[in-house]
């Protein structure tokens, strides 16, 4: 049994379709950094892929001898670095030469494709969330102030009917008292036509002539007729006033007045 030790896949990424596969029984890293101090090394190399086997000098060999259409020099191959980790993987499999990968550029860029779109993924669901959250708060809101509209519209309109209901309750009292005023008989309303009829008495039936009478009897004239047109007036008004508030509630029933 060979000695164990690593197989590696460098690469420079100004020469993408170069690689150096060897071997070495120190860390992969450290030899890529060995080698890349050496005077010349335009960039340094990087560790594309490394794996432990249990013979790596064996190993080493027998991968170039099988890769040796893409031999260039020394532990030089042209070929891509992804490439040349398909065969080297396949090759070992197909040689049931155990290896444990230590370090796949490929994975790893694999790795960090599956944690970037993890984190995207991440990202869309939180900002769909928010999303939803903000649509939420924008329905509850519009829902609280459908809500409120709704219930001061209600309350405008019950204020409004019992303002309405007291206004008519108000205009019907009104008008019973306006009728009733209207329509009852009051003594002071005949005392106009007494005085009249008395200047008729002392002109006309008395007819003595005498001075005092006829003075009496003017006088009685005047306060008279002015009783009466005022009276007149009066009931005039009165009942103008009775049509105004019969008016009124009609107009209220009737949804013509808005409260």
């Amino acid at each position: 049994m060979g000695k164990l030790g690593y197989i590696y896949i460098l690469r420079q990424n100004q020469m993408p379709n170069m690689v150096k596969i060897g071997r070495t029984s120190r860390e992969p890293e450290k030899r890529a950094a060995e080698i890349s101090s050496v005077t010349g090394v335009p960039t340094p190399y990087k560790v594309f892929w490394a794996a432990l086997v249990e013979d790596h000098e064996g190993t080493e060999k027998y991968l170039h001898q099988q890769l040796a259409q893409y031999h260039l020099n020394k532990e030089f191959f042209e070929i891509s670095a992804e490439k040349a980790e398909s065969y080297v993987t396949s090759l070992l499999t197909q040689k049931s030469i155990h290896y444990s990968v230590e370090r796949s550029e490929a994975v790893l860029k694999a790795q960090r494709i599956k944690a970037e779109q993890d984190r995207m993924r991440r990202t869309a669901i939180a900002k769909q969330k928010e999303t939803q959250r903000i649509e939420e708060e924008r329905k509850e809101k519009e829902q609280k102030e459908l809500k409120a509209r709704i219930q001061a519209e209600r309350e405008a309109k019950a204020k409004a009917i019992r303002k309405k209901s007291k206004e008519i309750a108000k205009l019907k009292m009104e008008i019973k008292e306006c009728e009733k005023e209207l329509n009852s008989f009051k003594i002071e309303n005949i005392i106009p036509y007494l005085f009249t009829a008395m200047a008729i008495f002392l002109f006309f039936i008395k007819g003595n002539g005498q001075k005092n009478d006829i003075i009496v009897g003017t006088a009685l004239i005047c306060v008279g007729l002015l009783g009466i047109y005022f009276g007149v007036t009066d009931k005039k008004e009165k009942r103008n006033y009775l049509n105004s508030l019969k008016m009124r509630y009609t107009n209220i029933n009737n949804g013509r007045i808005e409260f």
